[in-house]
């Protein structure tokens, strides 16, 4: 099995948590809840949550607090 590292990130309002139920398409996990994930590429962790983030969620680092 080849090693990947991956990147999860969990959004927080008014004292409420987003999950994200995972599509059955995925390689893991189909159909469970979740929190934003994916793969870290040619970044750091944090570039990688913050491209999760908004392609998952469409909401841009500069809206998070």
């Amino acid at each position: 099995m080849k090693r990947k590292n991956i990147v999860t990130s969990f959004l927080f309002k008014d004292g409420k948590v987003l999950l994200l139920k995972r599509s059955d398409k995925v390689g893991s996990f189909r159909g469970k809840w979740a929190g934003i994930s994916g793969f870290i590429e040619d970044e750091n962790s944090l570039e990688a949550a913050l491209r999760e983030i908004k392609e998952e969620t469409d909401v841009d680092s500069k809206n998070l607090e």
